[in-house]
């Protein structure tokens, strides 16, 4: 009689879902111990703890502490797109410029309260 060869479990999705999942974690550690102790204070470390990983982990995903909290600030501070005309003046400009912060308070109210 022949065995059949048993395949093995597939993983539950692929190698660039962990770094992204792992990126998550991290900047979600970093985030809550800015609220909490503020910019100044907070160690890359303290965010690998506070993650539940370890400082390897960082680096392998942010050059330094510098890298980790620039992306910080661009997941939850994406950059402003006022609507601009084609050929539009200075002063239009500015006021959709202003026009766009305006709007984007609202999201922005809770991760400002870390800064």
């Amino acid at each position: 009689m022949a065995k059949t060869a048993t395949k093995a479990p597939r993983r539950s999705g692929p190698k660039g879902d962990k770094r992204v999942r792992t990126r998550a974690r991290l900047l979600e550690a970093a985030r809550e111990l800015i609220r909490e102790t503020g910019y100044e204070r907070t160690t890359l470390r303290a965010v690998a703890r506070r993650a539940g990983m370890t400082s390897g982990a960082i680096y392998g995903n942010f050059r330094d502490r510098e890298d980790l909290f620039m992306a910080l600030a661009d997941v939850y501070w994406p950059p402003l797109t006022p609507t601009v005309a084609p050929g539009a003046t200075v002063q239009e400009v500015m006021h959709a410029l202003a026009a766009a912060l305006i709007a984007a308070l609202p999201d922005r109210r809770l991760a400002a309260a870390g800064r």
